[in-house]
């Protein structure tokens, strides 16, 4: 199949970043299955801010490669629904909603019956879409790239680590860690010692006797209503320090668990799907408990093991290349829809 990919090459479209998240994850994948890959930057320079630049670049794009399948994974309407509705003329377009937890009422149910079908990883969301006419909606986990997230064998030596963007109440829930004593070790934005080569995350996972996770999304009500007025960023940080956000799915567990690595997360139903608590990843249910239940798999060494390579063996069923290839097969027999509506 020939698969053109529109989404943003580098991370928040900003270069100095590094690889975007969709690129790391579909590109390799892609190619390794054998489909004919291309990717067009939807915040490229040539056109990015301009609607009608990225518009008629994207259809010439299309065009030059002669796409049967345009996958997106749109942050905002970087890319025009007059583009979608023209390329669905010639191609399949399909777009991965990546936040529909807090995201579905302010801005996917608002474009979704443009595309042939899109995918989510919220199942309220997946409910919703399913009530909506003319909209074809795929449920799906998160994924990782088996050539960037796979097994080492390390000897672990780190006590705690925590992997990702310092926000939300990430950093008061490590910093209270921290202040009782715990000594966490944090990679990402925001945090002093900045992010980690992609190339080493697997060595650190694997490397690290607790990994912690927080499945919390990051916006305030307001935001999540889609209201964007004088006052309101600053009413949901002041909401959101008091009143924890929604959870959403993310694609953290399956990479820490591909690796070997012991994951700790919080709970949210839709994880339980994939991975069980107790048996193939640790859960806390209230942050006040957190420290506990680290202490005690610290001190549970063989406990924490035998969870760790029960998450490692279960988690060969979310790479990229297995749910890529359920779900460019689902469209090839027709299960969702190719081609002009």
């Amino acid at each position: 199949m020939r698969i053109l990919l529109a989404i943003a090459r580098h991370d928040y479209g900003r270069v100095e970043r590094g690889d975007s998240y969709e690129y790391t994850s579909w590109f390799g994948p892609l190619v390794a299955l054998g489909h004919d890959v291309e990717v067009f930057d939807t915040f490229g320079p040539e056109w990015a801010g301009n609607p009608s630049a990225a518009e008629d670049a994207l259809l010439a794009a299309a065009s030059v490669h002669r796409s049967d399948l345009v996958l997106m994974m749109l942050m905002e309407q970087e890319i025009p629904m007059t583009a979608v509705d023209r390329l669905r003329r010639t191609c399949a377009v399909a777009n991965w909603f990546a936040d529909d937890t807090w995201r579905f009422w302010a801005f996917s149910r608002h474009i979704a019956h443009h595309f042939n079908w899109v995918v989510t990883t919220s199942q309220k969301a997946k409910t919703a879409y399913d009530r909506m006419p003319g909209v074809c909606a795929v449920l799906s986990p998160w994924g990782y790239d088996p050539a960037v997230f796979h097994p080492v064998d390390v000897e672990p030596i780190i006590d705690v680590g925590f992997v990702g963007q310092r926000h939300g109440r990430r950093g008061k829930i490590i910093d209270r860690l921290e202040a009782e004593g715990l000594s966490v070790t944090t990679r990402g934005t925001g945090w002093p010692a900045g992010r980690i080569a992609t190339e080493a995350l697997a060595a650190q996972f694997a490397s690290t006797r607790v990994n912690l996770n927080f499945l919390e999304s990051s916006a305030g009500p307001f935001q999540r209503l889609g209201i964007r007025r004088r006052g309101t960023t600053r009413a949901d940080r002041m909401i959101t320090n008091v009143i924890p956000p929604p959870r959403q799915l993310k694609a953290r567990p399956f990479e820490i668990t591909a690796c070997g690595g012991f994951l700790l997360t919080n709970t949210l139903p839709e994880l339980h799907k994939y991975l069980i608590p107790g048996r193939e990843m640790g859960v806390f249910e209230r942050e006040p408990e957190l420290r506990r239940v680290i202490d005690y798999y610290l001190e549970h060494d063989h406990e924490r093991r035998e969870i760790a390579r029960a998450g490692m063996e279960r988690a060969s069923e979310y790479s990229w290349t297995r749910l890529l290839a359920g779900l460019l097969e689902g469209a090839a027999q027709g299960t969702w829809p190719l081609g002009s509506p």
